[in-house]
């Protein structure tokens, strides 16, 4: 009987791709980038390519490929229409100078010739996702320096906590 060759269990690999997907300490500069990067694709009108472009982007960088991916998930179905329509108007508004109307012969005119609007919400989508990505980013930063503000011989996680009298 042949003998099998000695293969790596299942969760020692699970356990390295859990690493490579989350690319190291989360220092504040990567928690910056990992959500700045999530939020900016959470608001691209590209639903279901959230993930690969985030990991394409997250894993090279050896961003926070998870904190990323969290982030994209800023347009959950009941929040994307109304993100979109920020983004329709947004390019709108940097393009032409108004808004998009929102009438029915507005409606009927997209539907007619979608081209301009398409581009409106290309660049409003990207306008949009950059400032949210901005904000979003900056709070992960401020939250991630927090965090780590404990000394390295005593981590802030393992601190005693002070007992107060009872």
């Amino acid at each position: 009987m042949k003998e099998l060759p000695n293969k790596t269990p299942l969760r020692v690999l699970f356990r390295r791709a859990w690493k490579r997907l989350r690319g190291g300490e989360l220092t504040p500069a990567r928690a910056f980038w990992s959500v700045a990067l999530g939020l900016f694709v959470g608001v691209q009108p590209t639903p279901g390519l959230h993930l690969p472009m985030v990991l394409a982007v997250c894993v090279p960088l050896r961003l926070d490929g998870a904190l990323g991916y969290l982030a994209t998930n800023i347009s959950i179905p009941p929040v994307a229409p109304f993100l979109w329509l920020a983004a329709l108007q947004t390019g709108e508004r940097i393009l032409t100078g108004r808004f998009a109307p929102l009438t029915k012969e507005g409606m009927r005119a997209l539907i007619r010739a979608p081209g301009p609007l398409l581009g409106a919400l290309v660049l409003g989508s990207s306008v949009l996702g950059a400032l949210l990505g901005l904000v979003g980013g900056s709070l992960a930063y401020v939250t991630a320096l927090h965090r780590s503000s404990g000394t390295p011989e005593e981590p802030r996680r393992h601190r005693r906590r002070p007992s107060f009298p009872e």
